[in-house]
C-alpha cells in the first residue's frame, strides 16, 4: 500500500476537499431529520404554520446544500481515484519497459494484463467506494448517536447496540469470507491466460480439431473462478436481510419506548421521528458498506499485486556516474565504426550450461557479417547481449573499442537497428510502422526503403498504399510480407549497426536475392549482421562463423568454410548445396 501512501500525500490537497464536502454532505443529510422534529413539535403540535414555512424552507436550503457539496465531493473523489490508475498505468509501463524479458516473463503476460487492467480498475473502485459508502458510515453513525443521546440518551441504546451487532456481523463474515476473496485475482490470472492462448492459438487448435478439449478446459476454470465467487456472495448474503430485520426491530422499539416517554411526558413525538430517521439513515449507510467491503480485501490485493511490479528492478542499467550522452554518441559517430566481441561468455537465468563459450570475433563498416548455426546454439543470444537484454557473464562486447557495458543503455541502442526472428508489426498502418524510430521519415524516404525491402510492391497494390491497415501484430499479412516490413521498420532507422535475426526465412530465393543486393548497397557504410539458418542467404557474407554447443567452431567466408569446415558443409549437404 505504499504507493497508495505516497499518492496521498501528494495530492493530500484533493483528497482533503472530497473529505470536506463530504462531510458537509453527511452534516445535510442528519439535518433533515432535526427540522422534521422541529415541524412537528414546534410547528404542527403548537399549530404555528410559520415555524412550519420557515422550516421547510430551511430544509429546501439544507438539501440543496447537500446536493451541491454531494457532487463536488464526488468529483473531487473521482479525480483522485482516476489519476491514482493514471499514474498507475504510466508507472507499470515505464517500469515494464526497463524490465530484461525474464524478469517480464517471471510474471507472465496475462497476469501483467490483470495487474495493468482489473487490478487498476478494483483499486480505482476501492477508492470512490471508500470515500462513497464506507467513511460516511462511521461519520454518520457517530453523528446520529449524538444527536439520539441529545434528544432521549435512553433511547440511543437501540441504534447504539444495533449499530454493534451489525458491525460485529459485516467484521465476521469479511473474516470467513477472506480466504476466498484472496484467490480471487489469481484464478481471474490463470483464467485471462487460458483465454489469451485459446485467441492466440486459435489456427492450431482449429488445425488439430482440438477445440472441445481447450473449450472444456476454460470452462472448468471459469467454473472454478465462479464457484469462487458463490461462495462470498453466500456469505455477504445474510447481511441484508439481516439488516432489514434489524431495521424493523429498531423502529420498533423505538416506537414502543417513545411512545412510554410521550405517555409520561418526558418526550416529544416530533423526537421520536427524529430518532427513527437518525437510525434508519445510519442502517442503510452501513448496508451500502458491506455490500461494498466485499471488494476491500480484493482491492488492496490488487494494489499489492500492482506494488509487486513496481518494486521489481531491472537486472540490466546503467552504471552509475556516466557522463551525458553526447559524450558517448561523439565517440560511437566516429567513423568507421567497429564491433569487437573479446570472450564472451553467457548463460541464461538458472541454467546450468553456458550458451555462449569464449566468443570473439570483429567486424568493420561496411562489412557483411554472418552468423551460422543449428538451432540452439546460442545465434540469437549474440543478438540479445549485443543489444544488452541480457547482460554477459565474462568478456567485452566493445563499440569504437567502448565496452557497451559503459554505455548509457538508450545510447547503446540507438546504434542497433533490430529485425526480431519473429516479424512482429504494430497496429495502426503501414506507414505508422516505417515512422516507428524515425517520425520525420519523409514519403519519399518512405518508398525507397519500401523498394530496397522489397515491399513496395504488395504495398502499392494496396487500396490505401502505405495508409493500409495493419492488425495488431500483422495478422492481416502473410509471413514474407511481415518479414518485409519489419526489415523495412529496421532500415527506416539510422543505426551504425544493422541486426537481421533471422529475418529472411520466410522469403522465396528470388526476394531474397533482390533484398541481399539493395542491402549492399544501401548499408554499404554500415555494419551488417545476419543471423541465418539458410545458407543461400549468407553465402555472400564477407565473413561467417560457425556455431555449434555455443562456441565458435569455423570462421571466414562461405567458399572457405564449404572446404574446410565439417559443420558448415553438413548444413550446406543438408540444403542440397552440395551433394
Amino acid at each position: 500500500m505504499k504507493i497508495l501512501r505516497t499518492y496521498i500525500k501528494e495530492n493530500i490537497g484533493i483528497l482533503s476537499l472530497g473529505a470536506i464536502f463530504l462531510t458537509l454532505n453527511t452534516f445535510a443529510t442528519l439535518a433533515i431529520p432535526f427540522q422534521i422534529s422541529n415541524i412537528i413539535n414546534l410547528g404542527i403540535m403548537k399549530k404555528d404554520i410559520d415555524m412550519v414555512y420557515s422550516t421547510s424552507i430551511k430544509m429546501v436550503i439544507i438539501l440543496i446544500v447537500g446536493t451541491a457539496t454531494g457532487i463536488i465531493a464526488n468529483h473531487f473523489v473521482a479525480l483522485f481515484a482516476t489519476n491514482f490508475t493514471k499514474k498507475n498505468r504510466k508507472l507499470l509501463v515505464r517500469n515494464l519497459e526497463s524490465l530484461t524479458i525474464d524478469q517480464v516473463n517471471d510474471f507472465g503476460v496475462a497476469s501483467l494484463v490483470t495487474r495493468m487492467g482489473n487490478d487498476n480498475n478494483n483499486a480505482q473502485r476501492l477508492i470512490v467506494a471508500f470515500f462513497q459508502m464506507i467513511l460516511p458510515s462511521p461519520i454518520m453513525a457517530v453523528i446520529s448517536i449524538f444527536m439520539t443521546i441529545k434528544l432521549s440518551p435512553t433511547l440511543a441504546l437501540i441504534p447504539l447496540f444495533t449499530i454493534l451487532v451489525f458491525a460485529l456481523a459485516i467484521v465476521l463474515t469479511l473474516f470467513k469470507s477472506l480466504p476466498y476473496i484472496l484467490k480471487v485475482q489469481k484464478k481471474l490470472d490463470r483464467m485471462t491466460l487460458v483465454l489469451r492462448e485459446r485467441f492466440i492459438g486459435a489456427k492450431i487448435i482449429r488445425a488439430f480439431d482440438n477445440s472441445k478439449k481447450e473449450r472444456d478446459k476454460f470452462n472448468d476454470i471459469a467454473q472454478e473462478y465462479t464457484d469462487n465467487y458463490i461462495i462470498i456472495n453466500k456469505k455477504f448474503a445474510l447481511l441484508s436481510p439481516m439488516a432489514f430485520a434489524l431495521m424493523s426491530v429498531v423502529i420498533t422499539l423505538i416506537i414502543f419506548f417513545g411512545a412510554m416517554k410521550v405517555l409520561n411526558n418526558t418526550l416529544e413525538i416530533g423526537s421520536i421521528t427524529a430518532i427513527v430517521e437518525y437510525s434508519l439513515t445510519t442502517i442503510a449507510a452501513l448496508i451500502m458498506s458491506s455490500m461494498v467491503l466485499v471488494q476491500m480485501p480484493k482491492a488492496v490485493i490488487s494494489i499489492e499485486r500492482i506494488e509487486e511490479v513496481l518494486n521489481v528492478t531491472s537486472e540490466i542499467k546503467d552504471k552509475e556516474g556516466l557522463k551525458d550522452n553526447s559524450h558517448y554518441e561523439d565517440i560511437l559517430k566516429q567513423n568507421p565504426i567497429s564491433l569487437t566481441f573479446d570472450n564472451v561468455c553467457f548463460r541464461y537465468k538458472g541454467a546450468e550450461k553456458q550458451i555462449l563459450k569464449n566468443i570473439s570475433f570483429s567486424i568493420k563498416a561496411g562489412e557483411r557479417f554472418a552468423i551460422v548455426g543449428a538451432t540452439g546454439s546460442g545465434k540469437s543470444t549474440i543478438a540479445k547481449v549485443l543489444l544488452r537484454l541480457n547482460d554477459i557473464e565474462c568478456g567485452k562486447i566493445l563499440i569504437n573499442g567502448v565496452n557497451t557495458q559503459d554505455l548509457p543503455l538508450n545510447c547503446l541502442r540507438n546504434q542497433i537497428s533490430y529485425t526480431p526472428q519473429k516479424a512482429y508489426l504494430f497496429s495502426g498502418k503501414i506507414k505508422d510502422n516505417f515512422r516507428f524510430t524515425n517520425k520525420n521519415m519523409t514519403d519519399e524516404e518512405m518508398i525507397k526503403i519500401a523498394k530496397v525491402a522489397q515491399s513496395y510492391d504488395f504495398i502499392d497494390s494496396l487500396p490505401d498504399k502505405f495508409d493500409s491497415f495493419v492488425a495488431q501484430g500483422g495478422t492481416n499479412f502473410s509471413g514474407g510480407q511481415k518479414q518485409r516490413l519489419s526489415i523495412a521498420r529496421a532500415l527506416s532507422k539510422d543505426a551504425n549497426i544493422y541486426l537481421f535475426d533471422d529475418s529472411f526465412s520466410a522469403l522465396d530465393y528470388a526476394t531474397d536475392a533482390k533484398l541481399r543486393k539493395e542491402l549492399k548497397t544501401f548499408l554499404k557504410d554500415k555494419i551488417t549482421i545476419i543471423i541465418a539458418q539458410r545458407l543461400n542467404t549468407i553465402a555472400d557474407a564477407d565473413k561467417i562463423i560457425v556455431l555449434k554447443d555455443s562456441e565458435i567452431i569455423g570462421m571466414g567466408t562461405h567458399q572457405e568454410l564449404l572446404e574446410s569446415n565439417q559443420e558448415y558443409i553438413e548444413l550446406a549437404k543438408s540444403q542440397g548445396i552440395l551433394e
